[in-house]
């Protein structure tokens, strides 16, 4: 578990941490001075990794699509509805873990 003051980097997401009490930090990657568990926050950075990785994927999944025809084109389409589904989910386990 990170110490008081640690900065760690997962997935590309930078998170401070300040203070520990009852295996708990708080945050200051987060709107407000709530606490997590250590396995919250990296839960977090893994969330906010993919929520982005996803949309870079969806959107180049979108411009091949464009680029094709017939029963490929729509398959690849529906692929894109799919990414943006399973994203809008991760978007909301993000909120209920931020709180």
């Amino acid at each position: 578990m990170p110490v008081n003051g640690t900065v760690f980097v997962r997935y590309n997401v930078t998170i401070k941490t300040f203070g520990k009490e009852n295996g708990q930090m708080s945050c200051n990657s987060c709107p407000d001075a709530h606490t997590h568990h250590h396995e919250d926050l990296e839960a977090v950075a893994l969330l906010k990794y993919m929520i982005d990785h996803n949309k870079h994927h969806a959107d180049e999944l979108y411009d091949i699509a464009n680029k094709l025809d017939g029963t490929a084109k729509e398959l690849v389409h529906a692929a894109v509805i799919d990414y943006e589904t399973g994203t809008a989910k991760l978007e909301k386990a993000l909120k209920a873990l931020e709180g």
